[in-house]
């Protein structure tokens, strides 16, 4: 059937095709299937260095054990080791989950937090979106609040409950 692709959003021949980390059935052109098909999974990968991280409390209590009665040299190495580990462990999975998110076509989301412009307000996360008006703008969590002003203008406008935790429509938004 002819239509738009939901991936490349290019006009084409299309067919219902499950995501295979989303599991939704979207309309999908056939490029696209067959890159979904042929890609890693990452996840053999990213299992690999979770079992990593998870050997390291195990590897430290043992260091430490050595540094203590057997031998500080040791014992340092271990404890070194580990933390190597640790390091190395918590950057794979990070790499491997980017990869895996560019390779399917995941997005990072637009919200404020992941935004160049965004700016930390204490307690605002949850609170800001349930006032019932717009709040002073130094409550707000944006540096360029003067050129976002309609976009936190038509955030206040919704129900509390019609609110997500950021807008997530503003044409300013820059990735960190």
């Amino acid at each position: 059937m002819k239509g738009t692709c939901h991936y490349c959003k290019d006009e084409t021949e299309v067919e219902y095709f499950e995501h295979p980390v989303f599991l939704l059935n979207e309309p999908t052109c056939e490029k696209c299937k067959t890159k979904f098909l042929s890609s890693k999974t990452y996840e053999s990968q990213r299992k690999f260095m979770a079992n990593i991280g998870c050997s390291v409390p195990f590897l430290l209590i043992i260091s430490i054990l050595i540094l203590l009665f057997v031998s500080k040299y040791v014992g340092i190495i271990g404890i070194g080791i580990s933390i190597f580990m640790l390091l190395f462990s918590g950057i794979g999975m990070d790499y491997f989950g980017r990869k895996r998110d560019e390779n399917f076509g995941i997005e990072q989301p637009k919200w404020c937090n992941n935004c160049k412009y965004y700016r930390k307000v204490k307690k605002w996360d949850y609170e800001l979106m349930f006032f019932d008006e717009m709040p002073d703008k130094s409550m707000i969590p944006c540096k360029i609040f003067e050129k976002t002003r309609r976009v936190w203008i038509s955030y206040f406008e919704l129900e509390s409950s019609d609110r997500t935790l950021y807008p997530g429509d503003c044409d300013r938004w820059s990735k960190k």
